[in-house]
Protein backbone atom coordinates (compact mmCIF):
# COMPACT_ATOMS: atom_id res chain seq x y z
CA UNK A 1 0.00 0.00 0.00
CA UNK A 2 1.37 3.40 -0.96
CA UNK A 3 0.74 6.04 1.65
CA UNK A 4 3.30 8.65 0.78
CA UNK A 5 5.04 9.59 -2.41
CA UNK A 6 5.08 11.94 -5.33
CA UNK A 7 6.08 11.95 -8.96
CA UNK A 8 7.30 14.89 -11.02
CA UNK A 9 7.92 15.13 -14.74
CA UNK A 10 9.52 18.40 -15.78
CA UNK A 11 11.09 19.85 -18.87
CA UNK A 12 12.80 22.95 -17.60
CA UNK A 13 16.43 23.00 -18.78
CA UNK A 14 16.89 24.59 -22.16
CA UNK A 15 19.89 25.87 -24.12
CA UNK A 16 19.55 27.35 -27.59
CA UNK A 17 21.72 28.83 -30.31
CA UNK A 18 21.43 29.82 -33.96
CA UNK A 19 24.36 29.08 -36.25
CA UNK A 20 24.97 30.01 -39.89
CA UNK A 21 26.61 27.19 -41.83
CA UNK A 22 28.59 28.32 -44.89
CA UNK A 23 28.57 26.11 -48.00
CA UNK A 24 27.39 22.55 -48.33
CA UNK A 25 28.52 19.16 -47.04
CA UNK A 26 29.17 20.51 -43.56
CA UNK A 27 28.65 18.60 -40.31
CA UNK A 28 28.01 19.93 -36.83
CA UNK A 29 29.76 18.58 -33.76
CA UNK A 30 27.69 19.57 -30.73
CA UNK A 31 28.99 19.30 -27.18
CA UNK A 32 26.64 19.47 -24.21
CA UNK A 33 27.99 19.75 -20.66
CA UNK A 34 25.81 19.93 -17.56
CA UNK A 35 26.24 19.77 -13.83
CA UNK A 36 23.45 17.59 -12.49
CA UNK A 37 22.54 15.44 -9.55
CA UNK A 38 19.93 13.01 -8.27
CA UNK A 39 19.10 12.98 -4.57
CA UNK A 40 17.15 10.06 -3.13
CA UNK A 41 15.99 9.30 0.41
CA UNK A 42 14.19 6.22 1.68
CA UNK A 43 13.11 5.31 5.20
CA UNK A 44 11.23 2.27 6.46
CA UNK A 45 9.78 1.50 9.87
CA UNK A 46 8.41 -1.76 11.13
CA UNK A 47 7.26 -3.75 14.10
CA UNK A 48 5.97 -7.22 14.81
CA UNK A 49 7.73 -8.64 11.78
CA UNK A 50 5.98 -6.48 9.18
CA UNK A 51 7.80 -5.87 5.90
CA UNK A 52 7.99 -2.39 4.42
CA UNK A 53 9.47 -1.03 1.17
CA UNK A 54 10.29 2.52 0.05
CA UNK A 55 11.53 3.50 -3.41
CA UNK A 56 12.81 6.69 -5.00
CA UNK A 57 14.34 7.46 -8.38
CA UNK A 58 15.44 10.34 -10.57
CA UNK A 59 16.47 10.69 -14.22
CA UNK A 60 17.88 13.41 -16.45
CA UNK A 61 17.76 12.76 -20.23
CA UNK A 62 19.22 15.19 -22.78
CA UNK A 63 18.15 15.57 -26.41
CA UNK A 64 19.71 17.91 -28.97
CA UNK A 65 17.50 19.21 -31.79
CA UNK A 66 18.48 20.94 -35.02
CA UNK A 67 15.57 22.77 -36.59
CA UNK A 68 13.26 20.69 -34.36
CA UNK A 69 14.71 17.29 -35.38
CA UNK A 70 16.73 15.13 -32.92
CA UNK A 71 20.38 14.58 -33.84
CA UNK A 72 22.53 11.48 -33.36
CA UNK A 73 22.69 9.52 -31.20
CA UNK A 74 19.24 10.65 -29.96
CA UNK A 75 18.34 11.00 -26.29
CA UNK A 76 21.26 10.46 -23.89
CA UNK A 77 20.77 9.60 -20.23
CA UNK A 78 23.01 12.05 -18.35
CA UNK A 79 22.04 11.01 -14.85
CA UNK A 80 19.95 8.20 -13.36
CA UNK A 81 19.44 6.64 -9.96
CA UNK A 82 17.03 4.05 -8.59
CA UNK A 83 16.94 3.32 -4.87
CA UNK A 84 14.86 0.71 -3.09
CA UNK A 85 14.95 0.04 0.65
CA UNK A 86 13.06 -2.86 2.16
CA UNK A 87 13.09 -4.16 5.70
CA UNK A 88 11.43 -6.58 8.08
CA UNK A 89 11.79 -5.15 11.56
CA UNK A 90 10.75 -6.10 15.09
CA UNK A 91 11.37 -9.83 14.96
CA UNK A 92 8.47 -12.17 15.49
CA UNK A 93 8.31 -14.45 18.52
CA UNK A 94 8.42 -18.01 17.18
CA UNK A 95 8.53 -20.08 20.37
CA UNK A 96 9.56 -20.00 24.02
CA UNK A 97 10.74 -22.67 26.40
CA UNK A 98 8.59 -22.34 29.49
CA UNK A 99 9.80 -23.90 32.74
CA UNK A 100 7.02 -25.06 35.11
CA UNK A 101 7.60 -25.99 38.75
CA UNK A 102 5.90 -29.40 39.16
CA UNK A 103 4.96 -28.74 42.81
CA UNK A 104 3.50 -25.23 42.53
CA UNK A 105 2.46 -25.30 38.87
CA UNK A 106 4.01 -21.85 38.40
CA UNK A 107 5.98 -21.34 35.21
CA UNK A 108 8.03 -18.66 33.63
CA UNK A 109 10.47 -17.73 30.91
CA UNK A 110 12.82 -14.93 29.87
CA UNK A 111 13.41 -13.51 26.41
CA UNK A 112 16.64 -15.54 26.31
CA UNK A 113 14.44 -18.66 26.41
CA UNK A 114 12.62 -17.59 23.22
CA UNK A 115 13.30 -17.96 19.52
CA UNK A 116 12.81 -14.77 17.47
CA UNK A 117 12.90 -14.30 13.70
CA UNK A 118 15.76 -12.21 12.31
CA UNK A 119 15.27 -8.58 11.34
CA UNK A 120 16.09 -7.84 7.74
CA UNK A 121 17.13 -4.63 5.95
CA UNK A 122 17.83 -4.47 2.23
CA UNK A 123 18.95 -1.45 0.15
CA UNK A 124 19.24 -1.39 -3.63
CA UNK A 125 20.90 1.66 -5.20
CA UNK A 126 21.69 2.27 -8.86
CA UNK A 127 23.32 5.43 -10.24
CA UNK A 128 24.30 6.35 -13.80
CA UNK A 129 25.73 9.74 -14.79
CA UNK A 130 27.49 11.62 -17.61
CA UNK A 131 28.80 15.16 -17.50
CA UNK A 132 29.55 15.75 -21.19
CA UNK A 133 28.45 14.15 -24.40
CA UNK A 134 29.17 14.88 -28.07
CA UNK A 135 26.28 14.84 -30.53
CA UNK A 136 26.70 14.74 -34.32
CA UNK A 137 24.57 16.33 -37.03
CA UNK A 138 25.83 15.17 -40.43
CA UNK A 139 25.43 17.10 -43.68
CA UNK A 140 23.23 19.89 -42.31
CA UNK A 141 23.27 22.04 -45.43
CA UNK A 142 24.02 25.74 -45.72
CA UNK A 143 22.07 28.52 -44.06
CA UNK A 144 20.86 29.27 -40.54
CA UNK A 145 20.03 26.40 -38.20
CA UNK A 146 18.53 26.51 -34.71
CA UNK A 147 20.17 24.21 -32.17
CA UNK A 148 18.27 23.38 -28.97
CA UNK A 149 19.21 21.32 -25.93
CA UNK A 150 16.20 20.03 -24.00
CA UNK A 151 16.31 18.15 -20.70
CA UNK A 152 13.61 15.75 -19.58
CA UNK A 153 13.84 15.59 -15.78
CA UNK A 154 11.79 13.08 -13.78
CA UNK A 155 11.66 12.11 -10.12
CA UNK A 156 9.42 9.61 -8.34
CA UNK A 157 9.06 8.27 -4.81
CA UNK A 158 6.75 5.93 -2.91
CA UNK A 159 6.66 4.22 0.46
CA UNK A 160 4.50 2.02 2.64
CA UNK A 161 2.27 3.10 5.49
CA UNK A 162 5.04 3.87 8.02
CA UNK A 163 8.04 4.87 5.92
CA UNK A 164 8.91 7.83 3.74
CA UNK A 165 10.67 8.47 0.45
CA UNK A 166 11.67 11.54 -1.53
CA UNK A 167 13.53 12.10 -4.79
CA UNK A 168 14.89 15.12 -6.63
CA UNK A 169 16.65 15.44 -9.98
CA UNK A 170 18.33 18.78 -10.56
CA UNK A 171 20.39 20.55 -13.21
CA UNK A 172 22.57 23.39 -11.99
CA UNK A 173 24.45 24.90 -14.93
CA UNK A 174 25.18 23.86 -18.49
CA UNK A 175 26.97 24.83 -21.65
CA UNK A 176 26.55 24.20 -25.36
CA UNK A 177 29.35 24.23 -27.92
CA UNK A 178 28.85 23.86 -31.69
CA UNK A 179 31.58 23.38 -34.25
CA UNK A 180 31.07 23.43 -38.01
CA UNK A 181 33.37 20.87 -39.65
CA UNK A 182 33.85 19.20 -42.96
CA UNK A 183 34.33 15.52 -42.35
CA UNK A 184 36.80 13.35 -44.20
CA UNK A 185 36.84 13.93 -47.94
CA UNK A 186 34.00 11.58 -48.75
CA UNK A 187 30.89 12.34 -50.73
CA UNK A 188 28.57 11.31 -47.88
CA UNK A 189 30.40 13.05 -45.01
CA UNK A 190 29.82 11.43 -41.61
CA UNK A 191 27.66 8.31 -41.83
CA UNK A 192 25.66 7.22 -38.78
CA UNK A 193 24.38 3.66 -38.70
Amino acid sequence: MISQGWTIWLIFFYLSSVIKVPGSKKDLLIGVSIESGVITQTEVKGQKGESETATSSGTIDITVLIDGVPVAPGTVRFNHREQELSATLGGVLVSCDVTVDPDSGVGGFTSDDCLWTDEDINLILETTTANHFNFIAPNVGSGEHTIEVVADVTAAASSGTKGSATAMAVINIGSLSVEVVRSANTDDGITIE
